[in-house]
């Protein structure tokens, strides 16, 4: 049977703003049921049959905002989660049904099995970790994901050049040499750590997958995925 919206609450105000900064309860709540179908247009515009996607991985999933809404939505995905923050993963795991959240940890190998997922999707997880941070996940996607398997990532792309490159000193020449910025380093995994990607750097990190399709937010706007952040659909090579 699936579950009505109101048979998830929203989180607490505070894991909200831990995740999104916010705690705009219609936002949240909106964004929650809109996203995943916004998520399954993108897929479909990629060429991909999410029908196809048995076992799902949220990679920082945080409160649940996205595994809320595919119960929610009556998704038949077999869905999992983890976060780094065991908060959050208590949260999900007391108050979404159908899903199994786990606790990661920065810089060490996944709790999941080889060839675990068909699906994997990170929507602002990238925009707060180190570069290191991120080839190591990369690495370990390649292991947890099927052969043929697919990740979907959000990032921060031309949308957010003219607020962010100021914010570092000579910001945009680090960014032309380096394809990527970060700023706050030392608060790696929090809001007010960001990184900035080229799209080129993005293609770059992901060695072993091919790009099918890039989304950017300057050409059709926010969405209730990531709001203005780009995304990506990979597949990774078998």
């Amino acid at each position: 049977m699936t579950a009505l919206p109101q048979e998830i609450p929203l989180p607490p105000d505070a894991l909200m703003v831990a995740v999104s900064g916010h705690a705009n309860h219609a936002d949240f709540a909106r964004s929650r049921i809109n996203g995943p179908m916004q998520m399954l247009k993108d897929l479909a515009d990629a060429g991909i049959d999410s029908a196809k996607l048995v076992d799902v991985l949220d990679f920082g999933c945080g409160c649940g905002r996205f595994l809320a809404g595919w119960v929610m939505n009556g998704s038949k995905m077999r869905l999992q989660g983890c976060d780094y923050n065991p908060h959050l993963v208590d949260w999900c795991n007391r108050n979404i049904p159908r899903v199994k959240v786990r606790v990661n940890s920065f810089g060490q190998k996944l709790p999941f099995e080889n060839d675990s997922f068909d699906f994997i999707y990170l929507i602002s997880v990238f925009t707060h970790l180190t570069v290191e941070k991120q080839k190591l996940l990369i690495s370990e996607f390649q292991r947890i994901l099927r052969p043929g398997g697919y990740v979907y990532i959000t990032f921060h792309g031309e949308y957010y050049y003219p607020t962010m490159l100021p914010q570092v000193k000579h910001g945009e020449a680090i960014f032309l040499r380096d394809g990527f910025l970060i700023h706050n380093q030392y608060l790696e995994g929090r809001n007010d750590c960001w990184t900035l990607h080229s799209p080129e750097h993005i293609i770059a990190l992901l060695k072993g997958f091919v790009l099918l399709k890039h989304f950017h937010s300057i050409e059709r706007g926010p969405t209730d995925i990531a709001a203005w952040q780009d995304s990506m659909i990979f597949q990774v090579v078998p």
